[in-house]
């Protein structure tokens, strides 16, 4: 409870600092650039009145599939998921532009997701070519040490194409930085570690085994930091797990499909987000081209679906949610467009805004307060 307190007053420390009717919010979207696109690129959500800024260029890189933000400097570092052995580069924000400080190898093939710590004092990063983890000492200038630690992950799964192997699909951090999660797409497994931030180490003390051929992709914490949400990529659902941090345990209670019942369309998932408020949770249909809306009930227990909104595009490989939870931004790999939803205050639902830009092959979305753009 006093987690969910302090998270609360977080939310509502951001809401104070940054009002929405004088609002705006930084976005920075990578991209694949293996056709026309450059690199990542910047634009910005004006909320009052509701329009997006024209795209231009932040940053020429290879690749730069998932981005992240320095909890609390001006620092953006991407996954550079190229063919063969990755990278991981990052940048100083500078209004806009984006600086580049240091590019090291993530001694893995594809990186594909990366994490800060909540101190901002570690990177880890999921390769998914080779089903491992990576661990990085971070600095508040943008410098990357490392890796200081490559975790191997072992396991297969139900599917003989895409889970002939492990394939690292996210990582994500508990709020009190003591342990890490990851999820496995290839092994049908979410890996939990503890973190060792003095010593820069990653150490296995639990796992959970999702349903034969989910494929786990990403993954998100309910606020209070109960509920673990799994979105699984090959079968199209999302699990419910009980996360009880002194015993390092996770505990399924329930699985959820991300599609409208008798769809018969051929669907992988990509991405889940959970709302600030912790009232609505969010995913993203590839194929049936859609952010499904679920309740969440039970302070984080139980989901249910409430509806279904097209992207405007095909592929939404990636969408985020601003800050103060009012809007959506839905990233359209293969339509090359990146739409923005209003996010209803009564319902949770996604609302069309008629707002959005044409980006090439957008694949990430990521915001940034104001307080993380350096000068």
């Amino acid at each position: 409870m006093a987690m969910q307190q302090l998270w609360i007053g977080l939310v509502v420390s951001v809401c104070l600092v940054f009002p929405a009717q004088a609002g705006v919010w930084h976005v920075y979207i990578g991209t694949y650039t293996r056709g026309e696109s450059r690199g990542i690129y910047y634009c910005r959500l004006v909320t009052n009145p509701v329009r997006l800024t024209d795209p231009t260029l932040a940053a020429t890189t290879e690749d730069p599939s998932f981005l992240a933000v320095h909890p609390t400097a001006p620092v953006l570092v991407c996954v550079n998921e190229v063919p063969g052995p990755g990278y991981v580069s990052s940048f100083r924000v500078l209004s806009g532009r984006l600086s580049p400080v240091a590019k090291r190898p993530a001694n893995g093939v594809a990186p594909c997701h990366l994490a800060f710590s909540p101190d901002g004092s570690l990177v880890a990063i999921a390769n998914y070519g080779s089903g491992s983890l990576a661990l990085f000492r971070a600095t508040q200038d943008g410098e990357l040490n490392g890796p200081i630690q490559v975790v191997q992950h072992q396991g297969s799964g139900a599917d003989p194409r895409r889970q002939e192997r492990p394939h690292a699909h996210a990582v994500l951090f508990t709020p009190d930085g003591r342990h890490l999660f990851a999820a496995d797409l290839g092994a049908d497994s979410i890996f939990v570690y503890a973190v060792d931030s003095e010593r820069g180490s990653l150490r296995l003390v639990a796992s959970a085994k999702t349903a034969p051929g989910a494929g786990p992709r990403h993954l998100t914490l309910h606020p209070n930091g109960q509920y673990l949400y799994v979105i699984n990529e090959l079968n199209s659902t999302v699990d419910v797990l009980r996360w009880d941090p002194t015993k390092a345990t996770l505990r399924r209670l329930q699985t959820v499909s991300t599609l409208p019942p008798g769809t018969t369309v051929q669907n992988t998932t990509a991405e889940i987000v959970v709302h600030p408020t912790g009232r609505w949770l969010y995913g993203s249909n590839r194929g049936h081209d859609s952010i499904v809306t679920y309740r969440v009930l039970d302070e984080g227990a139980r989901i249910e679906p409430l509806g279904w909104q097209p992207t405007g595009g095909r592929t939404p490989r990636n969408f985020a949610l601003s800050p103060d939870g009012r809007f959506l931004l839905a990233a359209n790999q293969a339509t090359d467009n990146v739409v923005l939803f209003r996010i209803d205050e009564q319902t949770g639902l996604p609302r069309p805004s008629g707002r959005s830009i044409r980006v090439p092959a957008p694949v990430c979305v990521l915001f940034v307060p104001p307080s993380a753009v350096g000068r």
